[in-house]
């Protein structure tokens, strides 16, 4: 994972914990971008966007996803094994060979 991403990912943790310092926080936005095989295991990407994104491959295994947007996105060979997605808007994500072993999904758009 490149420096620019962990970046990314620490400003939406602290937008997560609504920390004091707007310019600490920031909402993670992945509109559109290529993060094929990019692994967020682990990760709390509650509320975050991946409209339209490629995650072929990308491995969400034990993540928090609650709420989090994938409308439109690639989501072939995606890993969500574990991981909570209750509440996630899937609506015309691409799930093709989607593995969601043991994933929570109360309440999923799709």
């Amino acid at each position: 994972m490149t420096d620019d991403m962990e970046r990314i990912l620490q400003l939406h943790q602290n937008w997560l914990t609504d920390k004091e310092e707007p310019l600490d926080r920031l909402r993670a936005d992945f509109t559109g971008q290529d993060l094929h095989g990019i692994d967020f295991s682990n990760k709390d990407l509650s509320l975050a966007i991946f409209k339209g994104t490629n995650l072929e491959g990308a491995i969400f295994l034990n993540a928090k996803l609650v709420g989090t947007n994938f409308e439109g996105a690639n989501l072939t060979k995606v890993s969500f094994a574990n991981a909570n997605l209750t509440a996630a808007n899937l609506k015309n994500a691409n799930a093709s060979d989607t593995i969601f072993k043991d994933a929570q999904l109360y309440g999923v758009i799709e």
